[in-house]
């Protein structure tokens, strides 16, 4: 198609209004700020609007994928140890990470490896196999299924050239099918091996693949590519056209496509068009090509979208018409006439959908700041989190405020409250206090009222440990699994108590307790779940109890090693041989999903076991540590707008993220179910066995014991007392006397904040 003809036809589709937004169809969507029945009124100047969807999936770790609009179709290889081969399997994805992988094809039997694929612009699947034989011997087959896996044709590739030519079976690195059904594949050695529509060979040709790419242009033919660089600044790339019938490259012409760049030379790559023809996407726009003339023309501007355009890997035109008289309402949400998959692997931005559409003018919102606090500076998850409801929210848009300790926050809610950010991040503020003013909104009635998620769509134990008196007053978005493992033979795995704790020392008087072994970290352990001593609703404490007394004592008169120093251990192989080998006796582990896990239980190979932390009661614990926890501020005159984010990130596609790095459990259950059979990329599964069913079984019944940190092993009353008791573990002061400073200092701290 010439660019003449692809501009008329890209015009035609604005002036039919092909307007917006990745939805499919007409649609209506009211804004309740605006009457209902308000006649709609058009500028006519129809303006190119983006809307964006972040991939659920980490590209990096595949080999071959095919994006399919709202799904990817990859191919994972798990290697065999067993039968000493790689093994493919086809998948096809959500893009939005919802549900989980769903097998499609793993070859026609056991035997059979699939070592590339690609789908055809008909809907048919073509691979190339391996059959193993014995002797460490294989057939190569070419095999094209229909849409439903049935088998079309399957052809032995048995030509002496493409044998004398590969040397080995593996070191493929590309397929490519044509609008016909021919079939280019190459070699990491620099060969193009042909094949026509029926799978027959017709030849090869040397066409330098390690540096090159394939590109199809549809009606102007196909094309392998190469940048060249000839000491300037131009971006000048080589052509060579795919001749099929003859099983050849034409000869190589050189072009030079840096005219399509504004001022100084942008990054740009050449991409297959398809009906387009063939594509420049740079930095500032995209344009189309005509290979015969060398004429380009402008089709969008990415920068005025918010596109960096040197990202765009495919482009996709969409052939869904819908008239202006079909819009109804604030948001017109009828279908983009272009799509396209944006990704840097380079940078931390996830790969992203780009839908562009055309909008009238009039009809482009003016977005809505709301304000997200925070005690530190963002986590990755976060930071991606706050980008993607940001650029796919039309409404709202997130800004963070960084708060740089809890004093600042305080003298905000002192003394500026319509200043206090609309969502809060809860990781760094008492929120008993914030619960007792009434200051955290109840998020039940929101809940209630939402088709995203309600309250049965969260975990029971996550929606407990965020409920006071009634009412959901904070959120997770996710949480890891804290525990305790040990050697130690003489501990129950369904619960102990603090008096088991200190009698380890009678049973085993050779072995440190811990590694860093000293009463500070004795009582940090016990902070977890030490929680008996203050009475929240009613806003006392008990610290000079006869019982807080004895348990201090029982930290004193442990002995410890001389000069061990108070630090934070994070766990080499060297910590876990001396683990494993009873040097000491119990271990933090932290699990962030099924994959830690696994490695985990691997690890110890029965030498060590989960028997999560002692408690007053002796009763299963293991904790419940939230990786992020919001809470919307009562006070916020942009309820609605927290309530949005909070929405989207608690939502089917918010919390799916498997083969992502965020690291962490998910808290809806459908999500985590997803998460257990499905947690990491096929970068992992090609190092390690996937995790059993018998490891994931073991991490369900984990689940079921997780209790919230308590409220003493962080915020104002833990420092109050880790403040006051070094004074008693170095005998400066009598238990009695540090025991009445920390009760009079706690109860002023409770009746100043929960009376």
């Amino acid at each position: 198609m010439g660019y003449k003809n692809l501009c008329k036809r890209l015009g035609c589709l604005l002036l039919t209004g092909s307007l917006l937004w990745g939805m499919t169809g007409c649609g209506d969507s009211k804004e309740p700020d605006r009457e209902e029945n308000k006649e709609i009124v058009f500028t006519e100047e129809m303006v190119p609007v983006a809307n964006f969807q972040e991939v659920k999936f980490d590209l990096r770790g595949l080999e071959d994928y095919v994006w399919q609009g709202d799904r990817l179709i990859y191919l994972e290889k798990v290697w065999d140890r067993d039968r000493d081969m790689s093994h493919g399997t086809l998948y096809q994805v959500n893009i939005d990470g919802t549900g989980t992988p769903e097998a499609l094809y793993k070859g026609i039997s056991e035997d059979h490896a699939i070592l590339e694929f690609d789908m055809g612009q008909d809907g048919f699947f073509y691979f190339l196999e391996r059959k193993s034989e014995t002797g460490g011997t294989g057939t190569l087959y070419l095999r094209k299924l229909d849409s439903d896996f049935q088998e079309v044709w399957l052809q032995e590739v048995e030509h002496e050239d493409f044998y004398t030519a590969t040397q080995s079976f593996g070191f493929f690195s590309d397929m490519h099918v044509d609008i016909e059904g021919n079939i280019l594949l190459t070699n990491y050695d620099g060969q193009g091996y042909f094949f026509d529509k029926e799978g027959q060979y017709t030849g090869y040709d040397d066409i330098q693949v390690f540096q090159s790419q394939i590109i199809d242009g549809g009606e102007q033919g196909v094309f392998v590519i190469q940048q060249v660089w000839n000491g300037g600044s131009h971006m000048n790339y080589q052509f060579r056209k795919v001749d099929f019938a003859k099983g050849r490259l034409g000869e190589a012409e050189t072009r030079d496509l840096s005219v399509a760049s504004k001022g100084s030379v942008e990054n740009g790559s050449v991409l297959s068009g398809y009906d387009l023809g063939i594509l420049i996407s740079m930095e500032n726009g995209l344009y189309s090509y005509e290979y015969d003339t060398g004429e380009y023309t402008e089709l969008l501007n990415w920068q005025k979208l918010g596109v960096d355009g040197s990202t765009i890997l495919e482009v996709c035109l969409l052939e869904k018409d819908c008239p202006p008289e079909n819009i109804s309402g604030y948001m017109a949400e009828l279908s983009p006439f272009m799509e396209a998959l944006s990704y840097n692997a380079s940078r931390s931005d996830p790969p992203e959908i780009v839908r562009v559409g055309y909008m009238d003018r009039e009809y482009i919102p003016e977005k809505k700041t709301v304000t997200l606090g925070l005690g530190r500076m963002p986590s990755i998850w976060l930071g991606r989190q706050v980008r993607s409801f940001n650029r796919s929210n039309m409404e709202y848009e997130i800004v963070t405020k960084n708060y740089e300790d809890m004093e600042a926050f305080t003298e905000d809610l002192l003394f500026h409250p319509d200043e206090v950010a609309d969502i809060l991040e809860m990781g760094w503020i008492d929120r008993d206090m914030l619960e007792e003013k009434g200051l955290l909104e109840d998020l039940k009635p929101y809940m209630k009222e939402s088709d995203v998620v309600g309250e049965d769509d969260i975990m029971e134990v996550v929606r407990s440990a965020c409920e006071s008196d009634g009412q959901l007053t904070s959120m997770m978005a996710g949480f890891s699994i804290l525990t305790l493992s040990t050697t130690a033979e003489t501990i129950p795995t369904d619960g102990w108590t603090y008096d088991q704790l200190f009698g380890l020392t009678r049973d085993y008087p050779d072995t440190k307790l811990l590694n860093v072994y000293t009463s500070d970290s004795i009582w940090t352990l016990l902070t977890f779940t030490l929680n008996t001593y203050v009475d929240w609703e009613k806003g006392e404490c008990h610290y000079d109890s006869p019982e807080f007394k004895q348990l201090l004592e029982n930290i004193k008169g442990l002995s410890y090693p001389k000069n061990e120093e108070r630090q934070t251990v994070f766990y080499s192989d060297e910590e876990n041989h001396k683990f494993l080998n009873k040097e000491y006796l119990l271990q933090y582990n932290t699990y962030y999903g099924p994959y830690d896990y696994s490695q985990t239980y691997v690890q110890y190979k029965d030498k060590a076991w989960d028997v999560g932390f002692p408690t007053q009661d002796g009763e299963r614990c293991c904790l419940l540590s939230p990786m992020m926890q919001f809470s919307i501020y009562s006070n916020s005159p942009n309820k609605d707008g927290a309530w949005a984010f909070l929405e989207f990130v608690l939502s089917e596609e918010g919390q799916s993220w498997y083969a992502s790095d965020f690291g962490g459990f998910p808290v809806r259950k459908d999500a985590f179910e997803a998460y257990l059979t499905k947690p990491y990329s096929a970068v992992y599964n090609m190092m390690d066995d996937p995790t059993s069913e018998e490891t994931i079984e073991m991490l369900r019944e984990e689940v079921e014991y997780l209790r919230m940190e308590q409220s003493t092993a962080n915020g104002a009353i833990a420092v109050i007392i880790d403040e006051e008791i070094q004074a008693f573990f170095a005998g400066d002061k009598t238990v009695e006397q540090c025991v009445d400073i920390i009760q009079n200092r706690v109860q002023l701290y409770l009746d100043e904040n929960f009376k």
